[in-house]
This record gives C-alpha cells, structure tokens and sequence, in this order.
C-alpha cells in the first residue's frame, strides 16, 4: 500500500507525519533513509514521528531486522532521540520497534499523545 510523509521543523525537532501503510522491508527503508535524511539536512537530533495514522505492517522477523536496518540507513546510535506517537491499531509492530530501538537510538519512547512525546523530547 501507498503512504505520505510530510515533514515540519519546529524550533528543536523535526516532526515527521506519515499516513497510509508500509507492508514491505524496501518501502520501510525507503521511509526511514527520507526521515533520517531530512534531519540531518535540517540539522536535528531529535524527531517526533506522528504515525497515528500510519500502519506498518510488517512480519515478526521483519521487525527483528530492525537492527541491521539502522546501519543500512545510518542511524548512529547516540545521534538520535525518537519520539513515536503509536497507531492505537498497529501495537503490536510498533511495540517489536520499541524493543529492536531501545539499545539502537539515544533514546527512544512510544506516546499516546503529542504533548508527553514533546516534554520527553524536550528534557
């Protein structure tokens, strides 16, 4: 299926809303180089993904891939902060992230709401 990506620089984040769905590992690594890429142009450690209407839709072991995938889109683990407010549908996939981003990011958090995602951010 099709998704959007739209990005927004707020003072010290970059917002990133995606909309639609991702059910292969290309379109995923697709999506996260577009994220990554725009942060770092933009000059931001700090990214606020608002995927309340995105659903990634990828298998178990996709997810487990996870890993190997911030080095093929070059995440270096103490540059980044994540912020992820969740599809309240799509738990499951986002929480397998949590746990394959938890050791790879600087710091990474799922919200349900965009004012807890902001404080975190923030401190």
């Amino acid at each position: 299926m099709a998704y959007s990506q739209v990005f927004s620089e707020k003072s010290n984040y970059l917002l990133s809303i995606t909309d639609g769905e991702i059910s292969d590992m290309d379109s995923f690594i697709t999506w996260a180089r577009a994220v990554i890429s725009k942060a770092r142009e933009a000059g931001f450690s700090k990214i606020l993904f608002d995927n309340r209407t995105f659903r990634l839709n990828l298998s178990s072991s996709d997810v487990n891939m996870f890993s190997r995938i911030t080095d093929a889109v070059g995440i270096n683990g103490s540059e980044f902060r994540f912020a992820v407010l969740f599809c309240p549908g799509n738990t499951e996939a986002c929480h397998l992230a949590e746990i394959v981003f938890a050791d790879k990011v600087d710091g990474y958090m799922e919200f349900g709401n965009q004012q807890d995602a902001q404080e975190w951010l923030n401190m």
